[in-house]
């Protein structure tokens, strides 16, 4: 009889152990990817701002205020008219597809 419970419980350790295997840790690690993502784009987002102001003050030394805003100004500019290419050239690629 012992053993017949034995294998009972053995039999339901490996389906628990199974399913946790297939469904719960995918989940686990989706949800720990998107959180660390997160995380790190809030930190990037905040490094880069920093990065920002610390470029317009250092520009602002040598240059009038307003040339250092405008520096800053085409070079953020320029850096949003890359990326825009960029998804318009992401969204012809998937749209193909």
């Amino acid at each position: 009889m012992a053993e017949w419970s034995n294998q009972a419980v053995d039999t339901i350790e490996k389906v628990v152990v199974g399913i946790r295997e297939k469904a719960v840790l995918p989940i686990e690690r989706a949800s720990r990817m998107i959180v660390f993502g997160v995380f790190v784009g809030i930190l990037a987002i905040s490094a880069f701002t920093l990065l920002l102001i610390a470029l317009l003050r250092i520009l602002s030394i040598p240059l009038p205020v307003w040339a250092a805003w405008m520096i800053e100004g085409v070079a953020v500019s320029l850096l949003g008219y890359f990326v825009w290419r960029q998804r318009s050239r992401f969204a012809q690629g998937n749209s193909s597809d």
